[in-house]
């Protein structure tokens, strides 16, 4: 069956009630990536907190084919918002410290850690066995508003049986990246039911994006995604 192209799909400010619809027939795939516009985001008066910091050494790499690394540690913490709003995107820095309290390390990331209690582990080059570390970020920077608007959809039957592939193409609705957004991707079938898939989305501007559904195309009358600001989990 040859790929039809559905009305484009609109975004929303809030996410509709999820009551009495089932999302048992809905597989989500997709790609998304946090990139950081050349644009500055709304500062949000809002950080994280840093914590429970712990220190690997030497950094023992994720494939257990390769050696241990004396030249870099492994340092984990947890990440918790400072508020109930969602922080975006803040400049964060962790520091390693030997047993005499010198630094014998650093890095410098962006975090955007749109849920919570994170857990990060980075490598990080050290000049010294470090047994200790610390870290704090700065005020974060955030968007406000629904963050993306979504065109170009088109169904078509997936390479998996019994499902079809429903894909579009994400623009920011910002100039600055919109960041992470809650979305809901919610598909109207012909007998008048709905299957409805909420997810996390980030991704750069004109990303395609892919969903499939447990039906066959010709099942499917409309689709659209609607996006919200992140909010704290109930």
């Amino acid at each position: 069956m040859k790929s039809r192209t559905l009305a484009a799909v609109a975004v929303v400010l809030s996410i509709g009630s999820l009551a009495g619809v089932t999302a048992a027939n809905l597989v989500f795939r997709g790609r998304a990536s946090l990139l950081v516009g050349e644009a500055k985001a709304a500062t949000t008066g809002e950080t994280y907190l840093l914590s429970d910091f712990a220190v690997e050494y030497p950094y023992v790499p994720l494939d257990p084919r390769d050696a241990p690394d004396p030249t870099r540690a492994g340092v984990s913490f947890t990440a918790v918002w400072s508020g109930d709003t969602f922080p975006g995107e803040a400049p964060c820095v962790v520091t390693l410290r030997d047993d005499t309290g010198e630094v014998v390390g650093s890095i410098e990331f962006p975090a955007s850690f749109a849920s919570e209690p994170a857990t990060p582990v980075f490598p990080v080059e050290v000049s010294d066995q470090p047994v200790a570390a610390d870290g704090s970020c700065e005020q974060g920077r955030y968007e406000p508003g629904p963050g993306y608007t979504f065109d170009d959809l088109t169904v078509e039957p997936s390479d998996q049986a019994g499902f079809t592939t429903l894909r579009f193409v994400a623009h920011w609705a910002t100039q600055a990246h919109p960041n992470w957004r809650s979305c809901e991707f919610r598909v109207t079938l012909t007998d008048g039911s709905s299957l409805v898939h909420e997810f996390g989305f980030s991704a750069p501007d004109g990303t395609v994006h892919e969903e499939y559904a447990r039906v066959s195309p010709d099942q499917v009358k409309d689709a659209i995604v609607t996006c919200q600001e992140v909010k704290p989990a109930a």
